[in-house]
């Protein structure tokens, strides 16, 4: 009798996983509002998208002054990694099989389409993890809106730098927020380009510059050292020049499509010559020992 029933159960799962197989997944969805001047929340007492989304804002605007209007985008939650795929190819026209490599391991993906902002997610994956690093996200996808406004909706330019600042600023929020530091998150990345030092060349900058380019790096070395290379690039950028020369960088390829000019005219040298510069630093980075950096209590709840 119990071989019966479990016999039963079992047909019925694999009839059930035949049905879900031929339904397009309805994400939920919730729309958040971003609002410049907002009164900031407590960190410790955040409990909801839209209490992130104030924190962050709040921060970004107030403290790192980096100009955002008041907007909305609609937070779309896809249950698991395949639905999310199917909703990066229904929504945002991704490639099947380019979605499916996106939903390995992204959390979310922010697009201006024609119906407004919006933000995709894999709600199996953003749901397990502690609010410290939901901000995180959450603050990484909105520096991408304030990188697309401050270009006048043609954002361009080098991806290790859009993806590079986008973490950036995404850390230093939690940083303002008492949840995390710079300097761990920096020890962090380091270590990530150390590892992957043992199993061969490092990928440089100019191999990261399109869409196309963060793809293949991502497949050959996964997700972690693209975006380590593009923080740590970024952060010396940043310790160089300051946040201001992020907000001038996205204003000034609305003006030119010359990405080689458009870095030039912003940091006062050339791209190459920053990359030579860049290979120094991380040589020099890899090479020393790296520091304790205890997780702040934020992390651990």
């Amino acid at each position: 009798m119990a071989c019966h029933s479990r016999s039963f159960i079992r047909g019925l799962g694999f009839l059930l996983a035949i049905i879900l197989a031929g339904c397009a997944v309805v994400p939920r969805e919730t729309q958040l509002v971003i609002t410049p001047g907002v009164k900031r929340p407590v960190a410790a007492h955040i409990g909801s998208y839209q209490e992130a989304v104030d924190a962050i804002v709040s921060v970004m605007t107030e403290d790192l002054q980096i100009p955002l209007r008041k907007t909305s985008f609609t937070l779309y939650f896809y249950p698991y990694r395949e639905a999310f795929a199917e909703g990066l190819t229904e929504k945002f026209h991704t490639d099947p099989t380019v979605a499916r490599e996106i939903a390995q391991s992204a959390l979310g993906r922010i697009r201006q389409t024609k119906e407004g902002k919006q933000l995709l997610v894999n709600e199996e994956m953003l749901g397990s993890l502690n609010w410290p690093t939901r901000i995180h996200v959450l603050a990484h996808e909105l520096t991408h809106i304030a990188q697309y406004e401050l270009a006048q909706g043609g954002l361009r330019g080098d991806l290790w730098f859009i993806e590079g600042s986008a973490d950036w600023v995404a850390y230093r929020v939690l940083e303002i927020l008492g949840m995390d530091t710079l300097d761990r998150r920096r020890i962090h990345k380091i270590a990530q380009v150390k590892r992957e030092k043992a199993h061969g060349p490092r990928p440089s900058l100019s191999q990261m510059v399109s869409a196309k380019d963060w793809d293949s790096l991502s497949a050959r070395y996964g997700s972690a050292v693209p975006y380590a290379q593009a923080f740590l690039a970024t952060d010396l950028l940043i310790q160089q020049h300051g946040i201001s020369s992020v907000i001038d960088y996205f204003r000034q390829v609305n003006s030119s499509q010359d990405r080689l000019e458009n870095f030039e005219a912003v940091f006062g040298q050339e791209l190459s010559v920053f990359e030579d510069e860049f290979t120094t630093h991380v040589e020099r980075l890899v090479g020393g020992a790296l520091p304790n950096a205890a997780a702040p209590a934020a992390l651990l709840n």
